[in-house]
């Protein structure tokens, strides 16, 4: 046989800003986000994330 193929390995990059916590051991990393709709024509108005 061929040598092997070499493993791939997940890398991952974290914004410090972000919400982290960990549930069931898998670390989850992430923001909210605030939108604004006008409700007569459905229509955004304002988008705002937050970590």
């Amino acid at each position: 046989m061929g040598p092997k193929a070499p493993r791939r390995t997940r890398t991952t990059h974290v914004t410090l800003k972000a919400h982290q916590s960990k549930k069931r051991g898998a670390w989850r990393i992430g923001y909210k986000a605030h939108i604004g709709v006008d409700a007569g024509s459905g229509l955004v108005h304002a988008v705002e994330t937050t970590a």
